[in-house]
């Protein structure tokens, strides 16, 4: 059942960062299936059955958090950090662009990577 959790976290970070980036991958009929299917997930846990094949409230619900963090870092970077390094004066234009994609990288793409790990440690019960 780890293999499904992985699987469905993987999609679930994928398709955050391509509609965060706009990358054109997910369609409106694929990000509202795949938003039904998280809403199954997540009701599945919340009502009280006793199924034994559902990851623990404990590891499950941490995982949905991190989910979160690539939004919260995504709004961050756009609206506060473009502006101020747009607001440094005597800087040329090709410094400010490599200073944007620095940034951009560590903070809009290497997110995902931190933030798969996390999960993968709590899906495989490596963080107690």
């Amino acid at each position: 059942m780890n293999i499904v959790y992985l699987l469905f976290f993987a999609a679930a970070n994928f398709i955050i960062y391509s509609v965060l980036n706009k990358t054109g991958k997910i369609s409106n009929k694929i990000l509202w299936s795949s938003g039904c299917v998280f809403l199954l997930f997540v009701l599945l846990h919340i009502i009280p059955l006793n199924l034994n094949f559902l990851m623990a409230g404990e590891y499950f619900f941490p995982s949905i958090f991190f989910l979160a963090v690539p939004i919260v870092v995504y709004l961050w970077f756009n609206y506060f950090v473009i502006n101020r390094v747009q607001r440094l004066k005597g800087i040329g234009e090709q410094s400010l662009r490599f200073a944007i994609g620095l940034f951009s990288f560590f903070f809009l793409k290497f997110i995902y990577i931190i933030v798969f790990a996390m999960q993968c440690m709590l899906i495989f019960k490596l963080i107690h």
